[in-house]
């Protein structure tokens, strides 16, 4: 005969199993439905630009379904009576079958976008606006030269030193330079750092300054309008920025003192 602290442990262990298994539970169904939801989504994106990425999208559902088939664990632990008939040993089939298949396309669907274009930035904001970011940076002109250096996006990769990249006199600027570079992308920021920690640097006289240019907001999940351009197109966006170089100006009070030639473009 059951005691009240039998009942009462009883009652106590059961909640606690539920207090566990049921966030565990909700957070893998609402994963899985969210990731089902968005590639379902996805899937009829690719139908309005007339074709399919199938490995993709197949990758991305068996991963849905993999959160759920996760999530069938907790539900058994709490709804044993009314689960009785799933096992444990079947839900772990059926997730292995499910993970093996999600492992099968995601392997297919990466050889596929492997042999990809590298790409620094989608082609298609080639026909954005044109914006333009800047810095000011304090200096020595009292030194030789001034080395500025950095490695940029320049579009349709059309580097031509001449032309990307201009030295412009501004009486204004006797202890700095500006830099201004036009760009079509996301809203960016020009960033300027003095290589004063560079033992070469000192060794041989040289007064270097890198310069970058960054955007602001950077989302490493690409977007869907880049998901289904990638595929299209055959650019790999994996690693893109919206971001893309026109022209970049340097304005000083001395032209003679800023050296430019190691301002270079990525070679893709």
């Amino acid at each position: 005969m059951n005691t009240v602290e039998d009942i009462n442990l009883s009652s106590f262990l059961k909640l606690v199993k539920i207090g566990i298994s049921f966030p565990i539970g909700c957070l893998f169904t609402l994963a899985g439905i969210v990731e089902i939801t968005k590639t379902i989504s996805i899937f009829f994106k690719f139908l309005s630009a007339g074709f399919v990425a199938w490995a993709y999208i197949m990758s991305r559902l068996f991963l849905g379904f993999m959160a759920i088939g996760v999530s069938l664990f907790a539900w058994r632990r709490i709804f044993s009576k009314k689960l009785g008939f799933l096992s444990y040993s079947k839900i772990a089939l059926i997730n292995f079958v499910i993970a093996f298949a999600c492992a099968i396309f995601s392997m297919i669907d990466s050889f596929i976008v492997d042999e990809f274009q590298n790409a620094r930035y989608p082609s298609y904001i080639e026909s954005w606006p044109i914006k333009t970011a800047y810095s000011e940076k304090d200096c020595d002109y009292s030194r030789d030269k001034i080395y500025l250096q950095g490695n940029f996006s320049f579009i349709k990769n059309d580097f031509r030193p001449d032309v990307n990249v201009k030295v412009v006199y501004d009486d204004s600027l006797t202890n700095k330079y500006r830099v201004e570079i036009n760009y079509k992308g996301d809203p960016s920021k020009v960033y300027i750092r003095h290589n004063d920690y560079d033992s070469d640097n000192e060794q041989y006289g040289k007064y270097i300054d890198n310069v970058d240019i960054w955007t602001i907001d950077y989302n490493w999940d690409m977007s869907d309008e880049d998901i289904i351009h990638m595929y299209k197109y055959k650019q790999d966006l994996r690693y893109a920025h919206h971001l893309v170089i026109e022209k970049i100006i340097i304005r000083t009070a001395y032209p003679d003192k800023i050296d430019v030639s190691q301002m270079t473009a990525f070679n893709y």
